[in-house]
């Protein structure tokens, strides 16, 4: 998969590391090497299917695109960011890994890391960028991936009243909020609220 080859240089742990790097680092790596590494499963596999119509549109991807089984090391989740030591690693339903996720808690100024503006996601008070580690149509850090299926989608509500954010069944509860971080994103849709940096 082809990344710019543009380094990052956070100023905190890890020094610096291009995506490909990052990439290699993580390809193949399994469930059980990232539980080994105290990643533990947060969520079932998180697909768009729960995103409203009007957002599918915007982020040019259908129901199906997927995002993952989150896992998640929560003892790395404070206000560094280390580009080989993401906070979250997500699996697809097989167990092969999907993407690698950094997540911080704002900081003062707008938070770049390699290359990305990190989405701000208010309903958690984290940011977030996505970098996928197998081959994503609409980029290595777009946040759902319309090539990759958690399985059969079920249909995106029509007004937005239902899902996660609207206390929905799935179990993910508050944390779904915080994968919905999608970078650019700005809508309110009925019980939905997807929330740009800039609008905190």
């Amino acid at each position: 998969m082809g990344f710019a080859g543009a380094s990052v240089a956070f100023g905190q742990e890890g020094g610096e590391a291009t995506p490909a790097e990052i990439e290699a680092e993580f390809a193949g790596i399994t469930v059980a090497e990232a539980e080994a590494m105290g990643y533990v499963e947060e969520t079932p596999c998180v697909d768009a299917s729960e995103l409203p119509a009007a957002v599918l549109e915007q982020l040019n991807i259908s129901a199906t695109a997927g995002m993952g089984i989150h896992y998640i090391n929560g003892a790395l989740i404070d206000t560094t960011l280390d580009p080989l030591e993401p906070e979250a690693i997500q699996f697809g339903p097989n167990g092969d890994i999907w993407n690698v996720e950094y997540l911080t808690p704002p900081q003062d100024e707008p938070l770049e890391f390699l290359g990305q503006q990190l989405s701000y996601v208010g309903e958690v008070d984290l940011d977030a960028l996505h970098l996928w580690v197998i081959d994503n149509p609409n980029g290595p850090f777009a946040d759902f991936n319309p090539a990759a299926s958690c399985g059969e989608a079920k249909a995106a509500p029509a007004t937005g009243t239902g899902g996660y954010l609207a206390g929905g069944s799935s179990g993910a509860g508050i944390f779904f909020a915080l994968l919905l971080g999608v970078a650019g994103v700005t809508a309110a849709l009925g019980g939905w609220t997807l929330r740009s940096r800039t609008n905190r």
